[in-house]
């Protein structure tokens, strides 16, 4: 036990020694991942993996499919957050994803090898001296660009130019700086998720028809939201909606099919603007949002 030890030791020692780099004596940016996102999604949702860590390990699981359990669960402990973005096609879900980890780098070989079911290739940013290996198996991709940072799924290339970009600016040019690539409401948003999962959709009547299992027709400019965990039942959440309508009429009539839909009394409501509706506390299955993330 104590051998294993040491060499648990030294791995995350290694991985952390990797998380900064220097290149002659020049420091350069760390970087976030939720900078790596895209717009080009039309959900995007952010998960604390403190808030609930079965969802952090059943999105892993789900895709890595020859992975042990044992495997996924060491990398869902190195978990902090998990940043998605989504776009349903047909019957399809394409996700873009980050991941803000303390991932052992030398125990990735072990996991994505070929014995496994992995292949391996590489990329390198235009005007870049730097390669970075890009995993994939049954269509899906992987890459830990640093022990800190991994980007998966949807254009996984442009996710790496992105992150070359960011981290090769000298880090004393970068102090202050937010770099994103969705619009800086959103980033803050998404980024202020701490002690519950955050979301954004832009194209809401069809997220919400799929949460609820029936048809809403809403004249809907987006909603954003939360999940938070229900202290008085372990398998479900409180869920809170932030509703933008398109004008007063499409509010009220929105409002009267929320209520409906999700069987609330008024004290649940308010409306802040004249096209704007809040709804707190729904009590929702945590089943619903692991299908919505087609787990």
């Amino acid at each position: 036990m104590k051998k294993l030890n040491k060499i648990l030791s030294l791995i995350i020692l290694t991985a952390s020694l990797t998380a900064c780099k220097t290149i002659t004596g020049k420091t350069y940016t760390k970087v976030d991942p939720l900078s790596l996102i895209d717009d080009a999604s039309s959900f995007y949702i952010a998960v604390p993996s403190n808030v609930d860590p079965e969802l952090s390990f059943n999105v892993l699981k789900s895709n890595l499919k020859n992975a042990s359990d044992s495997d996924i669960r060491t990398i869902t402990k190195k978990v902090k957050k998990v940043y998605i973005g989504m776009n349903r096609e047909r019957k399809n879900t394409v996700i873009q994803g980050a991941i803000e980890a303390n991932v052992p780098m030398l125990y990735i070989p072990k996991i994505f090898s070929k014995k496994q079911g992995w292949t391996t290739s590489y990329h390198s940013p235009a005007g870049s001296i730097n390669d970075y290996q890009i995993f994939t198996q049954n269509n899906f991709t992987l890459s830990f660009p640093d022990s800190e940072v991994v980007c998966l799924g949807r254009d996984i290339e442009g996710m790496l130019d992105e992150y070359d970009r960011i981290h090769n600016i000298p880090a004393e040019e970068s102090v202050g700086q937010v770099y994103t690539r969705v619009i800086p409401d959103l980033y803050t948003w998404l980024k202020q998720a701490e002690d519950e999962i955050r979301f954004y959709t832009n194209k809401p009547n069809a997220y919400l028809s799929y949460l609820l299992g029936t048809n809403l027709d809403m004249k809907l400019i987006d909603v954003s939201g939360s999940f938070k965990g229900d202290p008085d039942c372990d398998d479900q959440y409180l869920l809170n909606f932030a509703f933008a309508f398109k004008n007063n009429i499409a509010m009220r009539a929105g409002k009267a099919l929320i209520m409906i839909a999700f069987g609330l009394a008024s004290a649940d409501c308010e409306t802040p603007t004249d096209t704007t509706l809040i709804v707190r506390n729904i009590h929702i299955k945590k089943s619903a949002l692991y299908k919505l993330l087609v787990l």
